[in-house]
């Protein structure tokens, strides 16, 4: 038997969402040849699940003949049929093939392998956002690759040429990652180095993130974190929340609220500015950190409340409003210079932590109005985040 060798349920999902956002992102051709593979894993599954020996050089007829299919949603004439597209995937034919014919295929595997969002789903496809098969595509890709097997280029700081070249941004802050971790600068602080994001030619960015934890290094889509984020213009050092980080979006506005420059009590806090991101890096509506002290805030932060309220919180968000943290113009700065940035968004980073675990409002599923200390809001925004 080959239980020892069969993927985890967690795991099965991941490369199911990869299988599915594949097709949905119109890349047909690499989604069969997943779902090729994920065919002859769910007959694997299925027939460990049922306890029946079988030999792992056995062919996928005999295979299937030994599968008891009354426990599931499929006849033994359906897995043959859906074996042929398999083996038409894999031997070559794929371009031949009709299109309907591996999406029937791929409907297949994402019922068998992960019911529970092919149920969320509406058992469609055409349901899902692209912002979402973009996260599951990631999700599958990216490896916990902190400590890459290819080393960082050696250097001390980023050169103002290399804001025009992201493939050489992405090395320098991969250099940066290793500084701040040789120098064991983030061990009294929790953190951990999150995965530095992917760059290709049509790339806006490059992002690196600290944060609390590390899910195969991609702990910064459904939390907190301090990022630094590169653009050919700038290099952004700032409090950020992820796609996913929905009840830590409300617990961070309530904490706006009752925070001002003196409370922050951070050193060198007079560059840091607060401002919002559009599609994922785009900044607008920079203002200073003395916002913090002004009623302005109040109206700004009610508008924030108010646009994530209205978001369907199965979609990842792609934006963020009012963040806190430094916009550097691109010029040459070493990561000493850097680190001494970093850390003092590290510093209130912990301030959010402290007081997200003092209210408990993250914990939550619903934003009371006894969380809001703006009277305003009391009765607007109440709506359940699930």
């Amino acid at each position: 038997m080959l239980t020892n060798l069969l993927p985890s349920d967690s795991e099965q999902q991941r490369m199911c969402k990869f299988c599915i956002a594949l097709f949905k992102s119109d890349k047909i051709v690499l989604s069969a040849y997943v779902a090729a593979n994920l065919f002859e894993l769910t007959i694997d599954l299925w027939l460990t699940k049922q306890s029946t020996k079988y030999d792992s050089t056995d062919n996928l007829n005999i295979r299937i003949k030994l599968l008891d299919t009354s426990k599931y949603h499929v006849t033994h004439s359906s897995l043959m049929e859906y074996k042929n597209i398999r083996n038409d995937i894999i031997h070559g034919y794929i371009h031949s093939l009709n299109p309907d014919r591996i999406e029937k295929l791929i409907y297949f595997i994402w019922e068998s392998l992960d019911k529970d969002s092919y149920d969320t789903y509406k058992k469609n496809i055409k349901n899902i956002d692209l912002k979402t098969a973009y996260y599951w595509i990631r999700n599958f890709e990216a490896l916990d690759t902190k400590d890459s097997p290819n080393p960082p280029v050696q250097a001390i700081s980023i050169e103002k040429k290399d804001f025009n070249d992201l493939y050489m941004m992405s090395d320098k802050l991969k250099a940066l990652s290793k500084y701040i971790s040789t120098n064991k600068r983030l061990g009294k602080h929790n953190l951990t180095r999150d995965n530095i994001s992917n760059v290709n030619s049509s790339s806006a960015y490059v992002w690196l993130a600290l944060t609390d934890g590390n899910y195969n290094g991609r702990e910064k889509i459904s939390s907190s974190s301090v990022s630094i984020l590169a653009t050919p213009q700038e290099i952004r050092i700032y409090l950020d929340f992820g796609g996913l980080a929905f009840k830590e979006r409300i617990s961070y506005f309530n904490f706006l609220s009752s925070t001002t420059t003196s409370t922050l009590e951070i050193n060198g806090c007079n560059d840091i500015s607060i401002f919002d991101i559009e599609w994922y890096s785009y900044t607008e509506n920079i203002n200073s950190i003395n916002l913090l002290n002004s009623n302005h805030k109040i109206p700004l932060i009610e508008q924030a409340i108010q646009k994530l309220n209205a978001c369907d919180n199965t979609i990842p968000i792609a934006w963020n409003k009012l963040l806190l943290g430094y916009i550097i113009k691109k010029q040459t700065l070493t990561f000493e210079l850097l680190w001494e940035r970093i850390n003092c968004i590290i510093q209130i980073h912990n301030k959010f932590q402290e007081y997200s675990k003092k209210n408990n409002i993250s914990e939550r599923k619903t934003l009371l109005p006894s969380d809001i200390n703006i009277s305003p809001l009391y009765e607007k925004f109440t709506k359940i985040r699930n």
